[in-house]
């Protein structure tokens, strides 16, 4: 009899572990055609695996796919979107709105050999930043990566050389944009770069005369915008 009612509860199982599609509701509704699962409510939400990064790094070998809610840090939803012997983890939550900044000046004229910084006077837009005309720096609020590109339009009073930099903290970063002229003329200097970027850095663009001569700086822009 025992041996009867073992074999009865293996086979009333059997149905249940070869269901190749799981539901999950109050409903009693099926599971939709393309689900392996499908959860549903309108009370309650999905609750992910919660840890803190250095947690969520040392997870052995993650699959591909995994996902976790990271909770210090830049907290939110993390997919490795590499492989388990080469994760990659990306957040999965877009910020609600990404930091931008677009920015001007006049007419400079720049004879330092040691450099002047960029005479910036007025932001066009502006968002996640922070801009102060009187230095003509642009202080970043929201650490993320940034496309930054800036440039100007020079003009040779005299014959010599032109630099441009872009500085972050005083510190020359990215590609230095060079004008070298023989007599007078214009020469367009533009340039463009992605850099990581922390709260509390501070965004110039300072310009120099390393050989001597006179320049006049006309169209001088600067653009940062978020995108990471």
């Amino acid at each position: 009899m025992k041996k009867q009612l073992l074999i009865a509860l293996a086979v009333a199982g059997l149905p249940c572990a070869a269901r190749a599609q799981v539901s999950i509701n109050t409903s009693g509704a099926a599971p939709d055609a393309s689900a392996i699962l499908d959860v549903s409510s309108t009370t309650k939400g999905l609750l992910p695996p919660r840890m803190t990064q250095a947690q969520r790094t040392a997870i052995a070998a993650p699959a591909t796919g995994l996902v976790v809610y990271q909770t210090d840090g830049t907290a939110g939803l993390y997919c490795n979107s590499g492989t388990p012997t080469t994760p990659a983890w990306q957040q999965l939550a877009l910020r609600a709105a990404v930091a931008y900044g677009y920015y001007s000046g006049g007419v400079q004229t720049v004879t330092s050999a040691s450099g002047v910084k960029c005479d910036f006077t007025t932001a066009n837009v502006s968002s996640g930043l922070a801009f102060n005309p009187g230095t003509d720096e642009v202080a970043v609020a929201v650490a993320g990566v940034y496309r930054v590109s800036y440039g100007m339009l020079v003009n040779a009073n005299t014959g010599g050389n032109f630099e441009m930099q872009l500085q972050r903290n005083g510190a020359i970063v990215g590609p230095v944009g060079f004008a070298i002229f023989g007599g007078g003329g214009y020469q367009n200097l533009p340039l463009e770069g992605l850099y990581s970027l922390s709260a509390g850095d501070v965004i110039s663009v300072r310009v120099r005369v390393p050989s001597g001569g006179t320049f006049t700086v006309y169209n001088a822009a600067l653009n940062l915008l978020q995108v990471n």
